[in-house]
């Protein structure tokens, strides 16, 4: 393609990336693109593209939509004059200067993730954007967006930000994403009252109290801080999903009347007492993983239950785990489990670890017949019989375990993976990891 004649009415459009996002949208493989020609598009998707430089685009004044995402563009002055624009996608750029965008009064869309920017001052009269999206950049001051009345979502995640007083009136905020930056005080939040998802990730925030009354929320992320106390938490009885792993919990009892609730993380905490979860029916994924649990007593009658994260707890009795009979996922590694019976009729179950524990005995894992991964690594198995009918399991591990005889491994035709590592192989072990090899089997011994 490259440059085409020089006419009254012809535009050169030097970058080779963009000429051909432009010929595609107007279905336009070859001969001279016009000023008309241009003025015709409503909308662009160029992204991906490798391109550097926009000029042409000065011609596009009725486009609505522009998607430019993934290039190498620093330069966005072409743009200036779009006054039509409405979408504009620009991430993964490498944008710093957001002031030719300063006079586009329609932008309701604007998505600008992973660039250069520090500088926001020219969005401040966009009052038109629902949407600003500006996670991986390199802004700190967030003065300029506290004009911006008609804002529904703003994704400022991983930034430099210490300040949300700017955030304070925009009480059209919907979903908000503040995570991986250097907040601590939520209360210019406090009066947020529309808010339905937020995520304050990756702060240093020790107070929730700002949020107490913030009863919208069904989203909740407030994982790696320094929370200690979940108490203005306790009247959010529309929350959905709430995530607080990482952080100093020891006393759940706020959350007893959550009760919709469907997917709480509490992992990576010091909560010893469950008893207060035992409330919480609706859940459908619990992550206690790297707590002090010590009884699961407490989960005996959350049926809903699809995915349960135990791993590092001094657990032993999986008991009350017997008639969880919706449990498609169970992670209980480095506990200390001896008996699996308690699991012989969770039929659905497809992903079990149980990796580091005292198991010697795999008899109950040959009824859960929809095994696709199970990692028994470090536990004290010998006879590996009983797992020849799992006839879907597609990843075992058995690594560190005394095994006695592979020979029931021929029966898994539908292994992919198989590990056994830090196991002695006898030569008739070697001659089925062989055949299993020759079968496309993954062996890692």
């Amino acid at each position: 393609w490259g440059l085409v004649g020089l006419g009254a009415e012809t535009i050169i459009i030097p970058d080779p990336g963009l000429e051909g996002a432009i010929r595609a949208a107007l279905g336009k493989p070859e001969g001279d693109l016009t000023v008309s020609d241009l003025e015709s598009l409503t909308e662009l998707e160029a992204w991906g593209r490798d391109i550097a430089d926009l000029t042409g685009l000065e011609c596009t004044v009725n486009l609505k939509e522009l998607d430019l995402f993934d290039n190498r563009v620093s330069d966005l002055s072409p743009l200036a004059g779009l006054s039509a624009l409405e979408e504009l996608s620009i991430g993964w750029n490498r944008v710093r200067d957001l002031s030719p965008l300063s006079g586009l009064s329609r932008l309701k869309v604007l998505e600008a993730p992973f660039n250069e920017i520090e500088d926001l001052t020219p969005l401040a009269g966009l009052t038109r954007l629902s949407q600003l999206s500006l996670s991986h950049n390199r802004i700190r001051d967030i003065a300029p967006l506290a004009s911006l009345n008609e804002l529904e979502l703003l994704d400022l995640m991983f930034n430099e930000v210490l300040d949300l007083t700017p955030l304070a009136g925009l009480n059209h905020l919907k979903w908000l994403f503040l995570a991986a930056n250097n907040v601590f005080d939520l209360s210019p939040l406090g009066g947020l009252v529309s808010l339905r998802t937020l995520w304050i990730d990756l702060n240093a925030i020790t107070d929730l109290s700002p949020l107490a009354g913030l009863t919208k929320l069904r989203d909740l992320s407030a994982s790696q801080n320094v929370v200690s106390d979940l108490t203005p938490l306790g009247r959010l009885r529309n929350l959905e999903k709430l995530v607080l792993s990482g952080n100093a919990i020891s006393d759940v009892r706020p959350l007893a009347e959550l009760g919709r609730l469907r997917h709480l993380d509490l992992g990576y905490n010091t909560v010893a007492d469950i008893a207060p979860i035992s409330s919480l029916a609706e859940l459908r994924l619990l992550d206690l993983s790297e707590n002090e649990v010590a009884s699961l007593a407490p989960l005996a009658g959350l049926t809903n239950l699809e995915v349960l994260e135990i791993s590092g707890n001094p657990v032993w009795d999986l008991t009350p785990l017997a008639g969880l009979e919706n449990l498609t996922v169970l992670g209980a590694a480095g506990a200390r489990i001896a008996d699996l019976s308690p699991l012989a009729d969770l039929t659905k179950l497809a992903t079990l670890n149980v990796q580091g524990n005292k198991v010697r005995s795999v008899e109950p894992l040959a009824r859960p017949l929809g095994l696709r991964d199970l990692l028994l690594g470090g536990n004290n198995v010998s006879d590996i019989g009983p797992l020849a009918r799992l006839t879907r399991l597609e990843i075992l591990d058995l690594s560190a375990n005394p095994v006695s005889s592979f020979a029931p491994l021929r029966e898994m035709r539908a292994l992919r993976v198989l590990n056994v590592m830090r196991i002695l192989l006898k030569p008739e072990a070697k001659d089925v990891l062989e055949e299993l090899e020759k079968r496309g089997v993954r062996v890692f011994r």
